[in-house]
């Protein structure tokens, strides 16, 4: 079942733009686009707003990594990154708090065999992969369950 939510499995290196990444978008797929533009402007404002409560909340404890706060429409945070060292340890205590935030999957690139010839020791990247925790900014993500993610990964840290 891991490999079905495993963005990289069966990974190779492309040397040419396959031909399904040419099409056209059907109808259905352009009218499901063109009914969300008029609220690109409003969910991007939801969505760093979501971020800021997340920042102002985290950005100072302890265990954690956080971006870099750059204001403005700088990043538009389709999620807001922490990066734990004990993320395994603060996922789980999340579930049992019944608040679910994901891990980031994605591997280090210059770990793949298939980019070995690009290698670079990369620590930080690798960590990164390993550590990365993504938390929900959907624009419609209800400022109740923001409070409790946040609340409860500050009471995962109280508890060490």
């Amino acid at each position: 079942m891991n490999h079905r939510l495993d963005p990289e499995y069966g990974a190779t290196r492309l040397t040419e733009i396959p031909p399904d990444y040419l099409c056209q978008m059907t109808a259905s797929q352009a009218a499901l686009a063109l009914c969300q533009l008029d609220r690109v402007d409003v969910d991007t404002t939801a969505r760093i707003d979501h971020a800021a409560r997340y920042h102002q909340a985290l950005a100072s404890m302890d265990g954690l990594i956080t971006p870099r706060w750059q204001g403005g429409r700088a990043n538009i945070y389709t999620y807001y990154p922490i990066q734990c060292h004990e993320r395994e340890a603060l996922l789980q205590f999340a579930m049992c708090h019944k608040q679910d935030f994901a891990a980031q999957h994605l591997r280090n690139c210059a770990d793949l065999p298939e980019f070995k010839e690009f290698y670079r020791h990369c620590p930080n990247s690798r960590a990164s992969a390993r550590e990365l925790i993504l938390l929900p900014t959907y624009p419609r993500y209800p400022s109740a369950e923001i409070q409790r993610n946040i609340e409860a990964i500050q009471e995962f840290f109280r508890s060490k």
